[in-house]
């Protein structure tokens, strides 16, 4: 009887070894994954803040004045650059 119930604890254990083993490597996959992501995340933000910083420029190249605005109130027209 003793021999049994050691058998169904040790079987037990072992399925819960086997979850316990197939949760960390689902959460370093899922690590890696996140990893990842902030990598990419990292990149964008540098290409945005590098586009961002050159609004200003970009914008003071503009010839506002022949930007038209149309019937339908969105604006539209020539963005010409200033050589």
């Amino acid at each position: 009887m003793a021999s049994q119930a050691k058998d169904r604890h040790s079987a037990q254990l072992a399925r819960s070894l086997a979850g316990f083993n197939e949760t960390i490597t689902q959460t370093k996959s899922l690590l890696e994954q996140f990893s990842t992501d902030l990598d990419a995340m990292r990149t964008l933000t540098a290409i945005h803040v590098s586009q961002y910083a050159s609004l200003p420029f970009v914008c003071s190249k503009i010839k506002w004045d022949s930007v038209q605005i149309h019937d339908s109130g969105k604006r539209y027209g020539h963005r010409s650059m200033e050589e």
